[in-house]
């Protein structure tokens, strides 16, 4: 479960995400404020294809360039694999997916181990036909496993993710001097639709408050209402927008955008 402090720090980044969903480091806002809840460091963005060999994009804690991974190691990872078996949305711990040697197999002992990793989450993102998104987020051997609680946290972001790669996907493919403006007006417009024939005017004040990474307490000060009636709206909310958390409520939003 999440302590209030760290509750606090995401429900503010998830609020600078929405504030800057239209930017170009929408990913690195992201890998910023999740790595002030959990602790990596090492992490890496690849792009997967199933007719030819992975293009990975950015890194951090790893070398970059060209490597032996591209020549043809990449077919030995086991995220990959899981990729070619499966390409639906999902998040998985390495050694949930690895074979029960690890220590022994060639891709471990020939490839992975020069980077001293000691645990590894990967996201798959499906990005268009035979293509998915990776990401890592993995502990070099000077940081100890992760916990159950972090490794809960983490898959409970799979479809944060998913969104996120998808806003910036979507971003990167529209033309840079039409962007802003058509961005902009779907934005608005979106906004005020959201929660409309679900929501009473209430709720939809209070759900886009939300959207912006307000807590109860937060809300019940700008709407003049107590912290308890604020906590009921957003039970009300989540029951009526069928999501389960102000996370879900984001994804849910971003959903109406881009997905």
């Amino acid at each position: 479960m999440m302590t209030a402090a760290l509750q606090k720090r995401w429900n503010d980044g998830v609020g600078d995400l929405l504030v800057h969903r239209d930017s170009s480091d929408i990913v690195d806002r992201f890998l910023f404020h999740l790595s002030d809840c959990v602790e990596f460091d090492q992490w890496y963005t690849a792009l997967f294809h199933r007719s030819e060999p992975p293009e990975r994009l950015a890194f951090h804690g790893i070398r970059h360039g060209k490597d032996d991974y591209e020549e043809g190691y990449y077919l030995l990872d086991p995220f990959y694999q899981k990729f070619r078996q499966d390409p639906r949305r999902s998040v998985h711990r390495l050694d949930d997916i690895s074979m029960p040697s690890r220590a022994k197999s060639t891709y471990f002992e020939s490839y992975l181990g020069k980077w001293e990793t000691r645990d590894e989450v990967g996201y798959l993102v499906p990005v268009g036909k035979n293509k998915s998104m990776h990401l890592s987020i993995s502990r070099s051997n000077d940081m100890p496993y992760f916990e159950t609680g972090e490794l809960v946290f983490l898959e409970s972001l799979v479809n944060l993710v998913g969104v996120i790669f998808s806003v910036d996907r979507h971003r990167s493919e529209l033309d840079e001097e039409m962007r802003s403006a058509r961005m902009h007006d779907m934005v608005d417009e979106k906004v005020s639709d959201f929660g409309a024939g679900i929501l009473s005017a209430r709720e939809r004040e209070i759900a886009l408050l939300q959207l912006k990474g307000y807590t109860a307490r937060s809300i019940a000060g700008l709407t003049g209402i107590t912290e308890g009636t604020a906590k009921i709206h957003m039970k009300n909310i989540y029951r009526k927008m069928g999501v389960r958390s102000q996370v879900d409520l984001l994804v849910n939003f971003f959903d109406t955008l881009y997905v």
